[in-house]
């Protein structure tokens, strides 16, 4: 069987369309050239304090109040989850420290990502306390 319509010219595959509109990843669509909002909002809380600071620093996206909150809130949520699992480890007893240690990570990873879905789908979740406290730096 042999196919006489077009090529892509990137993998070989048979049908795509025209050549020209396939782009290559990381190439310039033509537009803006931005990630949409929500994602960068939401990416913000990925790595946690590390893309909080990423994206403070990065130049077309830390213009935005929302990112600056978001990145804001994401680098004090996981200071504060830290310093709660250490002072738990260090002035709690073994066995005391061993289940408030697991209660705490499963409720942070949920805290996580019930923040990284809400902020993907556009809402502006504000943590108590943190969220104050980042409204006001950002």
């Amino acid at each position: 069987m042999q196919y006489d319509g077009e090529v892509c010219q990137l993998c070989g595959g048979a049908g795509l369309g025209p050549a020209a509109t396939i782009r290559r990843a990381g190439e310039d669509s033509g537009g803006a050239g931005a990630m949409a909002p929500n994602v960068v909002n939401a990416l913000c809380y990925v790595l946690g304090p590390l893309t909080g600071m990423l994206f403070l620093a990065w130049s077309p996206h830390n213009q935005s109040k929302q990112v600056r909150f978001n990145a804001l809130q994401s680098i004090f949520f996981f200071c504060v989850f830290v310093l709660l699992l250490f002072s738990s480890g260090i002035f709690l007893p073994k066995g005391l420290r061993d289940i408030v240690g697991r209660t705490l990570n499963l409720t942070g990873m949920i805290c996580w990502l019930y923040i990284m879905w809400r902020t993907f789908r556009g809402d502006k979740v504000v943590i108590p306390l943190i969220g104050d406290a980042a409204e006001r730096n950002s």
